[in-house]
């Protein structure tokens, strides 16, 4: 099993590999791990990547709708559709850029912990072949 370290931040936010232990010393964030099979790996990833994938095309989807046609003629609606559309249109986007990011965070977690483990496999090996 590989251990996958993470760095979970304040605002729930997945710090990057490379960020992730200055973020733990400073209080930023949250140290927390959990273990996946080596092998499942590369498919864990794989299936990340798709969820950005589709992600991608939620947003495209959410960027064509900024313009919402108001229910009714009357001057409410067309006031409340032209005030929300596309500020819900940007609330989404920007969590959907989060998610993006943090799914991001989290295959660079992966890959990490994958090499972690394959170099500690790699020195068992070579040690194990210097004692034989």
């Amino acid at each position: 099993m590989a251990e996958v370290q993470m760095a979970l931040m304040g605002d729930g936010t997945i710090a990057k590999p490379a960020d992730a232990s200055q973020a733990i010393a400073s209080g930023a964030a949250t140290g927390m791990s959990y273990q996946v099979d080596r092998e499942q790996i590369p498919e864990v990833i794989t299936k990340l990547q798709r969820a950005l994938g589709h992600l991608d095309d939620a947003e495209r989807e959410a960027l064509q709708h900024d313009r919402i046609v108001p229910p009714g003629g009357d001057p409410y609606s067309q006031q409340a559709v032209k005030a929300m559309g596309p500020e819900l249109v940007n609330n989404y986007v920007a969590s959907n850029r989060q998610d993006k990011a943090n799914i991001q965070a989290m295959m660079e977690n992966l890959e990490a912990a994958m090499r972690r483990y394959d170099a500690d496999d790699d020195e068992a090996a070579r040690r194990f072949r210097a004692e034989a």
